[in-house]
Parts: structure tokens; C-alpha cells; sequence
């Protein structure tokens, strides 16, 4: 059984076919400097791939269509940009009126240097270790921010003054869709407001 193949160029006024069969190939074309490709398998996986002159990202993970709607979801191994709290590490900890946070790379299980921690209000900075001390509140919620990018995290025992945050930092070679909806209409598909996928192939269209 052939995959389903959909390749996506940034163009516009290319003849089209329609599809339906699971065992035939989708294909899309745009053309603007940057090549897009999805295939979609009868085993409701899907690949994504896109490419520029500077960059390149893709995803893997599984799709489904209902009500002239494509809906994909990456697996959770292409999820990046998030954070969690560990209590309780077992190293020496500040006093307990303060935290003490430890910052690592969940990936490669180093310090974080740099990062910013929003509190209260108040931002601290993490040094060489990836260690930042502070005196306690009582909100439960840290933003991090490193290189531009954020996430949040909950402090799971606010009575613990020593505590390992594991971060997983942002990879912009990497898409993650949670359910992410792209609209079907005809020889098209409709991405938010401005982009537009046109098939071509000898097959006919998605529903």
C-alpha cells in the first residue's frame, strides 16, 4: 500500500486533483523560497518537513479527519519549551524562609545558566550551576525565560526550600501540534488565516 504523500511549496495556481482512497498520494504545493511536505499514512501516522534557505523543523505523530477537518497531534517526543518542578533533591538547602533552585537541561541533564525566574513579581537569575536563591512568597507558580522563550511551572510543595527544576528547552528544529486543526474545503487545505494548501494528484479529495 502507497503512502499518503503531501508536499507543501509556498505558491499559489497549481492545478489540482481531489482524493479520498487511504492508499493513494496527497499532494500540495506552494512555492515562496521554502518546501513543505506531509505524508499522511493509511496507519494515521503523519511526518511533517519543512525547509528554507536558513532552517528546517518536522514533526511525527498521528492524524485524524472529522468534519472536513485535519487534526494532527505530535508525539510527545517533539513537545519542547516546558518545564517541572522536582522537591525534595537532597542537596544542601538555603535556609528555610528561601528556595533554593537547581536548573537543569532535562535532556542532557546540565546546569542552565542565564535563565531568568519570574516570582512574585520579582525576576532572578540563575548562575553558573544553574542555581538561584531567593526568599519564599506564597505563590506557587515560576516563569522561565531563557533566550527569549517562556514557560511556567508549578512549585508542587511550597514548604520545600530545595528544589531541581528540569526544563526542556525550546528546539526550533521541531514543530509540536496538540490537536492542531487545519480546515479541508474542496481542493484545499486552510491554515489560520493566510495559508493555503492545493492538491494535485490523480486521486480525490479528503472528507
Amino acid at each position: 500500500m502507497r503512502y499518503l504523500i503531501i508536499l507543501l511549496f509556498c505558491s499559489c495556481g497549481i492545478s489540482q486533483k481531489k482524493i479520498v482512497d487511504s492508499d493513494k498520494e496527497y499532494i500540495y504545493k506552494r512555492t515562496n523560497g521554502s518546501d513543505h511536505k506531509l505524508t499522511l499514512r493509511p496507519d494515521s501516522t503523519f511526518e511533517y518537513i519543512a525547509r528554507g534557505h536558513m532552517w528546517g523543523a518536522q514533526s511525527k505523530g498521528y492524524w485524524k479527519i472529522k468534519n472536513n477537518e485535519l487534526s494532527l497531534t505530535s508525539l510527545d517526543s517533539y513537545r519542547t519549551n516546558y518545564c517541572w518542578v522536582v522537591d525534595s533533591i537532597g542537596k544542601p538547602c538555603a535556609l528555610s524562609e528561601s528556595f533554593l533552585f537547581y536548573v537543569k537541561d532535562a535532556i542532557n541533564n546540565l546546569p542552565v545558566p542565564y535563565l531568568n525566574m519570574k516570582y512574585e513579581g520579582s525576576i532572578y537569575v540563575t548562575d553558573l550551576e544553574g542555581r538561584v536563591e531567593f526568599k519564599k512568597g506564597t505563590a506557587s507558580k515560576l516563569v522561565l525565560s531563557f533566550l527569549g522563550d517562556e514557560c511556567s511551572c508549578t512549585i508542587k510543595n511550597i514548604d520545600s526550600s530545595c528544589q531541581n527544576i528540569m526544563i526542556v528547552l525550546q528546539d526550533r528544529s521541531k514543530f509540536y501540534y496538540n490537536n492542531e486543526i487545519w480546515r479541508i474545503k474542496g481542493k484545499k487545505i486552510i491554515i489560520g488565516k493566510d495559508m493555503e494548501l492545493r492538491l494535485e494528484g490523480k486521486t480525490k479529495h479528503l472528507k
